[in-house]
């Protein structure tokens, strides 16, 4: 699974998820809804303040150069040679105090902007309101898309799971429970079991009694509802057990 972002929210989900189990917004169409791009105007020439002390080591480079100047051969060598750093130096200060910019509006908060010329596409980040965009040649763009290979902290893990169980309860009608119980201890390693078991399967579930029947690990069905399940597990815990997070989180990705 790619993660990426909820462009509502902005909280962890995957590419796979039509549905943020944070905010319950619908993505593609969210991303179709906000999707703006604003092409970009004229280049504007702007002083950046930077190279001014590569300017004063080219002034100084020009004026040893004109100290120097001479009819002499050892004058002329030192003339060139200075004045070659002195052009070399200035040129470079220019270019870094001078550069030209791309006029446009961010995307989301409609602030002007002067964005450097990109080859291609980048993301830059709003300065205004922090927002990141995607800059082309010719347009800025609203960016939903983060990309795949960035690092997760477990905290965003454990945080989306809890989200899921939390939509999957609300999916499945059981109102009994409050979200704060996945928080509990050792509730997020039977909830991460139930997403990742092969031997484990929902059988059937009545929406009139909001009740399901799953076949579990060892091929024992247990009866599963609102205020629990037939194992050993809950019948000890008294709290939510692999096969109720099981059953909600079937029911979120029947609804993906």
């Amino acid at each position: 699974m790619e993660p990426t972002k909820c462009p509502k929210c902005k909280k962890l989900i995957f590419k796979s998820d039509t549905i943020c189990p944070h905010c319950r917004c619908e993505v593609n169409s969210y991303i179709e809804e906000h999707t703006c791009i604003n092409q970009l105007g004229e280049d504007v020439g702007m002083f950046t303040g930077k190279g001014i002390p590569t300017l004063i080591f080219g002034i100084v480079f020009l004026l040893l150069a004109c100290l120097s100047f001479g009819t002499d051969t050892t004058s002329i060598v030192v003339f060139l040679l200075f004045g070659v750093v002195a052009v070399i130096l200035l040129v470079s200060a220019f270019k870094a105090m001078f550069v030209n910019k791309k006029k446009g509006v961010c995307p989301y908060c409609k602030s002007e902007l002067f964005l450097l010329p990109v080859d291609g596409e980048a993301n830059v980040k709003c300065p205004v309101c922090g927002n990141t965009m995607k800059v082309t040649k010719e347009t800025v763009e609203t960016q939903f898309e983060v990309n795949g290979d960035e690092k997760l902290s477990k905290e965003d893990i454990d945080e989306y799971f809890i989200a899921v169980a939390t939509y999957g309860f609300d999916l499945c009608g059981w109102t009994y429970w409050d979200s704060s119980v996945h928080h509990a201890e050792g509730q997020l390693d039977r909830l991460q079991r139930a997403t990742t078991s092969d031997n484990m399967f929902v059988l059937d579930y009545d929406e009139v009694t909001k009740t399901a029947r799953v076949s579990g690990e060892k091929d024992d069905v247990y009866i599963v509802n609102e205020h629990g399940c037939s194992c050993r597990d809950f019948r000890f815990r008294q709290l939510p057990c692999k096969h109720m997070y099981l059953v909600a989180t079937e029911m979120v990705n029947k609804n993906q």
